[in-house]
């Protein structure tokens, strides 16, 4: 898959937040972990028993689903401010295209 065909698309199923639907391509299994690992960092959050990822914040919630699920799903509260949603939205989007491309954060 390439790059230009990765990013978020908003998705109206919701009234109570704006929910985003981030494509997820095929990744090794190192490279899911190092995308994970990325996308958690400032939460710390960890898979559940059925190895789904919740990040929750005062911003909303975000749901990492396991390796080889076809997209992420965002929930923003309707009230938060826009450059904050961005960058959240960013942050998840520049792990997945850091572990596409084979770098760390680290190494940025």
């Amino acid at each position: 898959m390439s790059d230009n065909l990765i990013g978020w698309r908003r998705h109206r199923a919701c009234v109570d937040y704006r929910v985003w639907l981030l494509t997820l391509p095929p990744l090794s299994a190192q490279r899911w972990a190092q995308f994970v690992n990325e996308a958690v960092a400032p939460d710390g959050a960890a898979p559940d028993a059925t190895g789904v990822i919740t990040l929750r914040g005062d911003w909303g919630f975000a749901v990492i689903p396991p390796r080889g699920f076809p997209e992420l799903k965002l929930n923003c509260y309707k009230n938060i401010e826009g450059s904050r949603e961005e960058r959240i939205k960013n942050h998840l989007l520049e792990a997945l295209q850091r572990a596409l491309a084979g770098t760390s954060d680290h190494e940025r």
